[in-house]
């Protein structure tokens, strides 16, 4: 297996190098973190365990991987490759998923840089669930993909060793995405459109909402450019619609009459909608 070169101990920020199935640093007090059997390694700094459970649940993420596999939002992380093989000049590029939940998303971004870069992925998220399904479906499809359970807010990463940091539907960790960031790298920031999934919005609520936040511009950085991309996709029947509304934030506060509705819908066809900008260090 392929370790970054760019990897550092979360405790003492010295590089980390494989030792037989461990990463260890070469700090002045060593310190050791075993790599699970699917290849993904838990750089959580101890004594913080609970980091962990910030990251989303086992069901919320089998929901994900079900849902995603269908191709329902490649479009996407499509588009997101683009961006990065656009704004990327370089052959070889590092790119790092801050905050990548399963894996999905990362990987397909990785398999499509593929066919015209030399590429090392990393995803950092802080559910060790996430890190672990994303490490068994780069391992799966051989992709130079490699994966940690970590804090995107404390990124175990070298400062100025990447060329794109995305951020996927998550938090934005502005000051250490700078800090991990060359200076000629982009940050790459997805978030959910007006009527991103607006037809499952209408059914689950009474008085649906458009989403209005949009993206504010992450402190110490400067927008470059914005794409929307929207499309309709078919859901087939009810587990696949219900697969969709465990991995979004609706499934922990909608109303119960509003769930039992679509717990009803056989068949659904639904707005795919992300607005997609590019940021420059400023």
């Amino acid at each position: 297996m392929s370790i970054p070169k760019n990897l550092i101990c979360p405790l003492c920020a010295s590089p980390l190098s494989l030792r037989e199935r461990s990463l260890c640093c070469g700090g002045e007090k060593t310190h050791c973190y075993d790599m699970a059997a699917s290849g993904y390694v838990n750089l959580l700094p101890p004594g913080k365990m609970n980091n962990a459970k910030t990251g989303d649940g086992k069901d919320m993420l089998r929901a994900r991987v079900n849902f995603l596999s269908g191709g329902y939002y490649d479009i996407i992380s499509n588009t997101v490759a683009d961006i990065v093989d656009e704004n990327i000049a370089k052959d070889k590029l590092t790119v790092l998923d801050a905050g990548c939940g399963e894996g999905y998303h990362l990987c397909n971004i990785t398999s499509k840089l593929m066919k015209h870069k030399q590429v090392c992925a990393i995803g950092v998220d802080a559910s060790k669930h996430g890190a672990d399904m994303g490490a068994k479906t780069a391992r799966f499809k051989k992709l130079p993909a490699f994966f940690a359970a970590g804090n995107i807010f404390s990124l175990p990463v070298a400062e100025n060793s990447c060329d794109a940091v995305i951020s996927m539907f998550a938090p934005i960790p502005a000051e250490e995405t700078a800090r991990v960031l060359r200076d000629d790298g982009v940050l790459v920031v997805v978030a959910s459109g007006v009527h991103h999934l607006w037809e499952m919005r209408s059914i689950i609520y009474d008085e649906p909402r458009e989403n209005t936040k949009g993206i504010k511009c992450p402190e110490g950085f400067v927008l470059q450019s914005e794409t929307k991309v929207s499309e309709k996709v078919s859901l087939p029947d009810n587990e696949t619609i219900m697969n969709l509304f465990t991995m979004t934030p609706f499934y922990h506060r909608c109303p119960k009459e509003g769930r039992e509705r679509l717990g009803k819908t056989n068949s659904l066809d639904i707005t795919v909608e992300a607005v997609i900008q590019t940021f420059k260090k400023a």
